[in-house]
């Protein structure tokens, strides 16, 4: 996301003025960790949502720390397009707990803690066992 982007949104939806910076990068990290989720909800996962329902709402609200749903959906509504088109982000362990403690009381956790040293042996052991039955 460029300023010219940030910009054009605040143009357009006025009561975006008041959000500070930190607070709006904190908004779209969390839409995009809770993207996953938004797409397996979603028809055509070409496109966000023109909205999001009120689950995930309350859930990006509480991930935020933000009370007013109606600036969260203006805040989805403004940015959906980037948050849609961004390349999947790597969390820190805050925001991971951040989003999941969010997510708990909703019903959906799916993010776990980073493993900064995965060993080989998780690399190579993801291979899928088929048993076949013999009779």
């Amino acid at each position: 996301m460029n300023l010219e982007q940030l910009l054009a949104a605040q143009r357009q939806y006025p009561c975006l003025a008041g959000i500070d910076f930190n607070s709006l990068t904190m908004f779209l990290r969390m839409a995009c960790l809770a993207r996953p989720l938004i797409i397996f909800q979603v028809e055509d996962r070409r496109r966000p949502p023109d909205l999001l329902h009120c689950g995930l709402l309350e859930l990006l609200a509480a991930a935020v720390s933000e009370g007013n749903l109606d600036l969260v959906q203006t805040c989805w509504v403004a940015f959906k397009d980037i948050i849609w088109d961004y390349p999947e982000i790597v969390p820190t362990e805050e925001e991971i707990t951040q989003y999941n403690n969010a997510a708990l009381c909703h019903g959906t956790v799916h993010l776990w803690d980073i493993c900064f040293l995965p060993s080989e042996s998780v690399r190579t052991n993801t291979v899928l066992i088929i048993a076949t039955r013999t009779t």
